[in-house]
């Protein structure tokens, strides 16, 4: 996706290019407004990317100019919820997401980068130009979609976070849970439950390059993913090294010394973060390995039981 921006009055105008089986797409006009589109054809004279450069070059003789991340806003569009994702949580979250997505991107305002569940919430992050234009654009996409009930729409910046919708919102909002400090009790069985619920999920459904990916402690960027696919009982799972891992939360020898000893082969040319493969046949087999990890997070990568996991997951 190619995005150029150009400042007019009081609007952003915004242009937009990407390609696409076989056709490049242009997207232009207000943003947190709809903006205009036309395709072309990629031929044998010219390939999508010099299509694309050749109309670039022309937007930047008009003025318009790519922005850098601090122009964007940080928009957190959150959810109180009672599970894991037994009771259609994480649909909700892909639901909420592709909406974002749709509203912002077609508005040439942003995009969603991205979510996770945490402990009693859902959330989703989109970085966004115009955060007011953007939270008309979504409540106004979410209530299309029967999804505005419960939502919160916070900006966060350096001076903390502030509630744009609700109007008048007078609780309090925490990235963590808008209810309860959950750092106050031990969320071991939730985390338990949390990714036995991820790794079935994995093995029924979706197809082929289904994963998901628990974080424990964002700040470390502690984290064991795993890969899986439809119908199929092995499953691939990497512990992360020191290979992305800042130096204040490096492993030591000692700790990677302990993920050998549970079963974890080193890194390797093929793979740079720690892996193994285990055998889920059933909730036992799954259970087990739910276990295991939460025994991972404790023992190697320090991480205590009051500390919600998050979670990335996507479906092939």
């Amino acid at each position: 996706m190619n995005n150029l921006y150009k400042r007019s009055g009081q609007h952003f105008h915004f242009w937009q290019a990407w390609e696409y089986e076989g056709k490049v797409t242009f997207h232009w006009g207000i943003v947190g407004q709809r903006g205009e589109v036309r395709e072309e054809e990629v031929g044998p004279s010219a390939s999508a990317d010099e299509i694309i450069d050749l109309e670039i070059d022309k937007r930047l003789s008009e003025g318009f100019t790519e922005l850098p991340e601090e122009a964007f806003s940080s928009l957190s569009i959150q959810y109180a919820v009672e599970g894991w994702g037994e009771h259609g949580e994480l649909d909700k979250r892909d639901e909420v997401e592709h909406e974002l997505n749709e509203c912002l991107g077609w508005t040439g305002n942003g995009s969603c980068d991205g979510g996770d569940i945490g402990s009693g919430t859902i959330n989703l992050f989109c970085d966004v130009l115009d955060p007011v234009l953007a939270t008309k654009t979504i409540v106004d996409s979410l209530t299309m979609a029967g999804l505005l009930p419960g939502v919160l729409i916070v900006l966060s910046g350096e001076d903390g976070c502030d509630v744009l919708w609700p109007e008048n919102y007078e609780g309090s909002f925490s990235i963590v849970t808008p209810q309860e400090d959950s750092t106050s009790r031990d969320l071991t069985q939730d985390n338990i439950l949390t990714i036995t619920t991820l790794l079935r999920r994995l093995q029924e459904e979706g197809g082929t390059d289904n994963f998901v990916v628990f974080t424990a402690g964002k700040a470390s960027n502690y984290y064991i993913q795993f890969a899986g696919a439809k119908n199929h009982s092995v499953l691939y799972a990497e512990a992360v090294s020191n290979e992305f891992l800042a130096p204040e939360s490096a492993l030591s020898q000692d700790q990677e010394n302990v993920l050998c000893s549970r079963g974890w082969n080193e890194p390797s040319s093929e793979s740079v973060n720690f892996h193994r493969e285990w055998e889920a046949i059933d909730h036992e087999h799954r259970l087990g390995i739910a276990h295991e990890v939460m025994k991972t997070f404790r023992d190697v990568y320090g991480v205590g039981p009051e500390i919600p996991l998050s979670v990335d997951f996507g479906l092939e």
